[in-house]
């Protein structure tokens, strides 16, 4: 019985050649992956396997094999490799050839010289196991026309189809957008508005900025009733005081109280307490000031605004050392200097 091609393709599996005395040595190579143009298949890289009737001589790896194999001697492996290489030889004599399974079939010529024919699917091999063949059919010039028309139809759909929902999504924004512009609008609007009423920061002459803070004082004292409302400047009167000087109203009398009704200073600065109040609070707001000490308290009015100041002073920068000085008291803590005109 012949056993040699089962121990010659397990060590193929981790041999690029195995040597069998006296008949020759089969060695594997690796083979790439091919397309098959008759049968539309891409074939799968193996390894084949050849043959070389010149290797004879013994290198014991068969021999190693047969000893693990049968757990039997060296010299007893070499004999019965001898008697199956024998035997297959009697074989290729008798028939011309003599096919190993799964490795390939050896023939004899009549020259007596061996060919060898591998399997067709190759030497196993770990590395290539599973790998099949793969059927692609070759695609005509005018398959191939009418698929890039086809995907160009699609791209075409596909982006038109984009295009739409980038215009939802523009409307979308716009509308959002439109609704900050308008909320801001309306903020805008009354800051403005908030502004135009206020008095304006500056004096005529543009010398320094001041703030125009109501005081709110006076209203603690005596808040305004409903008959008491704030007088509306019309453009008369707005004439008429322009044209006007400008005037400094003292204190009506009051029993506990003897109150100077003109300013015994000219002085160009001031610093002032309220403002855009009425002549009744002011007076009320200079008996509480003079009660407390601050006798220098007078009323100013410029221009139809009615302001209670306090002090004359040659100088801005004496009106502003005496801010300073009292900015913590009560009475200064929104108090501003302001330039008589």
């Amino acid at each position: 019985m012949i056993e040699l091609e089962r121990h010659i393709e397990i060590l193929l599996l981790g041999n690029d050649c195995v040597i069998v005395p006296g008949l020759g040595g089969f060695m594997t190579h690796h083979s790439e992956a091919r397309y098959d143009d008759n049968e539309h298949l891409y074939l799968p890289p193996l390894r084949t396997i050849g043959f070389n009737p010149q290797l004879k001589l013994n290198d014991s790896l068969l021999a190693q094999s047969y000893i693990e194999a049968y757990d039997i001697s060296y010299p007893e492996a070499i004999r019965r490799i001898e008697e199956e290489v024998h035997e297959l030889k009697q074989h290729l004599r008798n028939d011309g050839k003599y096919e190993l399974n799964d490795i390939g079939i050896l023939y004899i010529n009549e020259e007596n010289k061996y060919n060898f024919e591998p399997c067709e699917c190759g030497i196993l091999s770990p590395d290539l196991y599973g790998l099949d063949s793969v059927e692609i059919k070759k695609i005509s010039k005018d398959e191939m026309t009418s698929s890039i028309a086809d995907i160009d139809k699609e791209v075409i759909i596909s982006e038109n189809t984009e295009i739409e929902d980038d215009n939802l999504s523009d409307d979308k924004t716009i509308r959002i957008k439109v609704a900050w512009i308008r909320n801001a609008v309306a903020v805008a609007a009354s800051l403005i508005a908030f502004l135009f009423i206020t008095t304006p920061i500056s004096n005529s002459n543009n010398s320094y900025i001041t703030g125009n803070i109501n005081n709110g004082i006076i209203s603690n004292i005596n808040p305004t009733s409903g008959s008491e409302k704030m007088h509306k400047i019309t453009p008369k009167e707005i004439k008429a005081a322009v044209s006007q000087k400008d005037t400094i109203t003292g204190i009506k009398p009051d029993a506990n109280h003897n109150i100077s009704t003109k300013d015994q200073d000219t002085g160009a600065y001031c610093i002032v307490l309220a403002s855009r109040t009425t002549e009744r609070n002011a007076n009320m707001y200079i008996q509480e000031l003079h009660k407390n000490g601050y006798k220098d308290a007078h009323i100013y009015i410029n221009n139809n605004i009615v302001r209670v100041v306090y002090g004359h002073y040659n100088n801005e920068s004496e009106a502003y050392s005496a801010l300073r000085s009292a900015h913590n008291n009560e009475y200064f803590e929104q108090a501003w200097v302001y330039k008589k005109k």
